[in-house]
């Protein structure tokens, strides 16, 4: 009874996520909280996406664009393989071109900004007060020439500078911001072409070159929206990719105030000495952190860094973080990579309804066929079978979540769908031959009792020598098997695990329970 419960514990998320999808999913329920615990679909049987990505290598030669979109391919595998998809594929399609298939059951959300990710965090010191003033000034004149009036008085106009507004955002001092109103002109005037020649000019005589980079996150201020707008190096200080690790969890104070949830990074041994250098040389300025040249934090330099751990908003949600983690921890891509294509790929198994619906569908009317089999052929005892048959089913439903809970995750492929059938058969086949030495039995011991112990001791060795081969091959496949081969291969593990389980256990009570609780004089078979 015990391990009757515990089977439909394990086995419920794999029954939500299959069977129950039409009544709806209840608020506690996720679906992909339950692709994490369930045995999901794979391509072949229910499809997936397919994503086509373009790498931007028009500036390198014909070796360097094939060396980058090499490299870009491992990394994307690295990242695909980090966050734990367990049916994907990353091919070259062209010079240009990646084309990268993940199952149904993937965030394809979270696919795409995983592979477009360029995974370069960097540090930015913060230009002078002084040096934006100037800037400010440049720009200004840019836009509009100072104006002289009827008397002879120089008339300063500032169209850019008085669209600004200055705001304290981090530990009392003062940045500057853009009114939600005014952010689309502002931006209009930073694109214009007199103003970027005019940036141009002030970065040649005011090394190192200065850059506006705008903070991904508004503040509200009073009920109205504010846009941090910084100055800082236009080129990075320190790339910190690639790192030494990357790790997700719950902010601390340092990031709260902008996402629930943070990445921890440690530098490697190159950066943290980089980092070490920068800040004790820059004792009092500001250090901006930059995620594909936006600002994440800015962090005042109050002396010397030298342990190379920094925290990083994550995002507000678990997933959004280990988004980020994975790609900051597999490095930076060689070219910039846009998604040029989404599209669902059909399963593989062409011209047949493959939905996992009618698929169960098809399954049940096979076993509602070996039931009525066994039902003529061995009459009431032909019962004992068919609640053998789906307890068994539920018995390998609960071992191939045990193999979730142990870090394994094999998927339900068309190799799975065969390694279930074999341990179906298998399974019929031994009770087929157990009926059958009952019966002989039966003949010569007369007795229902005697009978069955006889014919439970007669199978042992056909029961166990079995089920020992078939897990054992199993077992060998699992270990030099990937994909396909290792997903049949988990469950036909599971298969024979549950058949030895349940021969054993359920068909040995429920007949001993049948013969000696029930005190039956004759059985039907």
């Amino acid at each position: 009874m015990l391990l009757t419960w515990l089977g439909f514990v394990l086995v419920y998320p794999t029954a939500r996520l299959w069977i129950l999808p039409q009544l709806g999913m209840s608020e506690a329920e996720n679906p992909s909280n339950l692709m994490q615990m369930a045995s999901v679909p794979g391509l072949d049987l229910v499809g997936g996406y397919q994503l086509v990505l373009d790498v931007d290598t028009n500036t390198l030669n014909e070796r360097g664009r094939n060396n980058a979109v090499d490299e870009t391919i491992r990394i994307l595998r690295a990242r695909l393989d980090g966050i734990g998809i367990i049916e994907f594929g990353v091919t070259k399609i062209s010079e240009q071109s990646i084309e990268a298939r993940v199952p149904v059951s993937a965030d394809t959300a979270m696919i795409r900004t995983l592979l477009t990710h360029n995974g370069r965090l960097s540090f930015r010191l913060f230009k002078s007060g002084d040096e934006v003033q100037r800037l400010r000034e440049r720009i200004d004149g840019a836009l509009a020439p100072p104006v002289v009036d009827s008397t002879g008085q120089v008339i300063n106009v500032r169209p850019f500078s008085d669209r600004l507004a200055s705001l304290i955002i981090d530990e009392g001092i003062a940045d500057i911001v853009v009114e939600d109103d005014a952010l689309a002109d502002v931006r209009s005037m930073l694109a214009d072409t007199s103003v970027q020649k005019s940036i141009r000019a002030f970065n040649r005589a005011n090394p190192p070159a200065a850059k506006f980079v705008w903070s991904p996150v508004p503040v509200e201020r009073n009920g109205k929206l504010y846009h941090p707008l910084y100055v800082v190096n236009r080129d990075p200080d320190l790339v910190a990719s690639p790192l030494e690790t990357a790790q997700v969890g719950e902010a601390s104070d340092m990031t709260a105030d902008r996402a629930p949830f943070a990445v921890r990074v440690l530098l490697n041994d190159a950066g943290r000495e980089d980092l070490t250098t920068i800040s004790s040389a820059n004792v009092g300025k500001r250090l901006a952190t930059t995620l594909n040249d936006e600002i994440l934090m800015t962090l005042p330099i109050q002396g010397r860094i030298s342990d190379g751990r920094t925290e990083i908003p994550g995002g507000s949600t678990i997933a959004e973080a280990r988004i980020l983690a994975t790609a900051l921890s597999s490095g930076e891509l060689p070219a910039k990579v846009t998604l040029a294509s989404s599209e669902a790929v059909p399963a593989r198994l062409q011209g047949s309804d493959t939905s996992p619906w009618n698929g169960l569908r098809s399954g049940l009317i096979a076993l509602l066929l070996l039931a009525m089999v066994f039902i003529i052929a061995y009459k009431g005892t032909g019962l004992v079978a068919v609640l053998a048959i789906f307890f068994q089913l539920l018995m390998t439903g609960m071992f191939l979540r045990l193999c979730i809970i142990s870090g394994i995750t094999p998927l339900l492929t068309l190799s799975s769908l065969v390694s279930i059938a074999l341990s179906l058969l298998v399974f019929a086949g031994l009770h087929i031959y157990l009926f059958e030495r009952l019966r002989d039995a039966l003949v010569d011991e007369g007795n229902p009792r005697n009978a069955c112990i006889a014919a439970l001791e007669q199978i042992k060795p056909a029961q166990f020598g079995t089920y020992g081969v078939l897990i054992v091959l199993s077992i060998v496949f699992i270990i030099v098997g990937t994909g396909p081969l290792l997903d049949g291969a988990l469950t036909l593990l599971s298969g024979a695990a549950a058949g030895l389980v349940t021969v054993h256990f359920f068909t040995r009570t429920v007949l001993t329970i049948a013969v000696e609780h029930w005190n039956l004089t004759k059985m039907s078979i």
